[in-house]
């Protein structure tokens, strides 16, 4: 078993370490077979072996329900609009439910060591670091419009992922130990990570930046001289950085500039025509098959609305909303009670920029970048007594 577990452990770190590249195809399999699709698959398959000593129902019910509720709320209303669903997959979002089974079993996993946490998201700054050399070396890179692709990942959904990455580093300085040589390392990731999300062009991931850091400050918990001290240096910090990339980066600060001068951020016309939809279809939806078909109707384009609680209210209605928001208050009302006791705000910090970022992302239900974090996050939950170099951890099952 023990062996089992290792392996287990192992193939967590690979799906970590290639949700970064999650549009990656490196056998040119048609978009089909991704590395991260690989790295889903085998992390599947450890799991099996160990379903009936590990997997763990109880403390995961309050967030699998309303999932399991939004599901039914999708069959239900593509039912009703039965028009656009030619076969029975037509009626539910099969990635959508892929993407829910792993977020399970990962937090499952740091149910049973929440050690791994810490851990897991090394992991991941690992990849986002490792992002910087293949773009120096010209590797998977292309620029369109002055913004950088990274194997076909979109700057945006590039841009977030680094975002995490360098808050979670922010994070890290302001609460771990100061040791000069991690104090160091810390700012050296930090420099590369704030290079990276310059040359995505992201308006979104700029913003998250400043947005991540005003919470990090506002729910830091210290002194009021601290806190006013960490506040004026997070102010003249983002300051600086707006007025560098304005002054550096003509591409970047012509789009912030439209965004200011017209109040462009280029998913206006998404976002009414998904609201002009919902109107028409508020309780039931349009079901999950006549998504992309409604918006053509309207558009004239095949794109979804770019904000998750448009597209689950577009397709689901008012009934599957409310399945959602009863998963994401869930989480936000165990995470607010773990960081009462524990202090970690970098996981509150997590959860606003994710919900940030779902709410002006294409396709954010079915990114397997997100649910990961989510996975994170519910994991975060757990509690059990544990020291690390750097932090005690008190985290109380009973709130769970």
């Amino acid at each position: 078993m023990e062996k089992l577990e290792k392996v287990n452990k192992i193939s967590l770190y690979v799906l970590v370490f290639t949700v970064t590249f999650e549009n990656w195809n490196p056998f040119n399999l048609g978009g089909i077979i991704s590395i991260t699709y690989m790295g889903s698959i085998l992390y599947i398959l450890t799991w099996l072996p160990l379903l009936k000593s590990n997997f763990h129902l109880k403390p995961l019910k309050k967030y699998i329900i309303p999932l399991l509720l939004l599901t039914l709320a999708g069959i239900l209303s593509t039912a009703i609009n039965n028009i656009y669903a030619e076969t029975i997959q037509n009626t539910y979002n099969q990635r959508f439910l892929t993407l829910v089974i792993l977020m399970i079993l990962i937090a499952n996993q740091l149910y049973n060591d929440p050690k791994l946490i810490s851990k897991v998201l090394s992991v991941y700054i690992a990849s986002i670091i490792l992002l910087y050399p293949l773009v120096l070396l010209g590797v998977g890179t292309e620029f369109v419009g002055g913004r950088l692709k990274l194997f076909g990942e979109n700057p945006n959904g590039l841009g977030v992922k680094v975002v995490l990455a360098f808050l979670i580093i922010t994070a890290r300085l302001i609460n771990n130990k100061f040791t000069l040589k991690k104090f160091i390392l810390n700012i050296v990731f930090a420099l590369i990570m704030l290079n990276l999300i310059m040359m995505t062009g992201s308006r979104g991931a700029l913003a998250s930046v400043f947005l991540g850091i005003a919470c990090l400050i506002f729910y830091m918990k210290t002194s009021i001289w601290r806190k006013a001290t960490f506040a004026i240096g997070g102010i003249v910090f983002s300051v600086f950085l707006f007025n560098y990339i304005m002054s550096v980066n003509p591409d970047f600060s012509n789009r912030i500039e439209r965004t200011i001068d017209k109040g462009d951020t280029g998913r206006e016309e998404l976002w009414s025509t998904a609201w002009l939809i919902i109107q028409d279809n508020p309780v039931f939806g349009v079901g999950i098959a006549g998504a992309v078909p409604e918006m053509f109707h309207y558009t004239g384009r095949m794109m979804y609305p770019h904000n998750v609680f448009l597209y689950i209210l577009m397709t689901t209605g008012i009934i599957g909303l409310i399945f959602f928001l009863m998963f994401i208050l869930a989480l936000a009302r165990n995470l607010y009670k773990n960081f009462k006791i524990n202090n970690e705000i970098v996981y509150l910090v997590m959860y606003v920029i994710v919900l940030f970022n779902m709410a002006k992302s294409g396709g954010a239900i079915g990114k397997i970048f997100f649910w990961f974090f989510f996975a994170i996050l519910i994991g975060s939950t757990f509690s059990t007594k544990y020291i690390t170099n750097n932090h005690v951890h008190i985290l109380d099952k009973k709130n769970n």
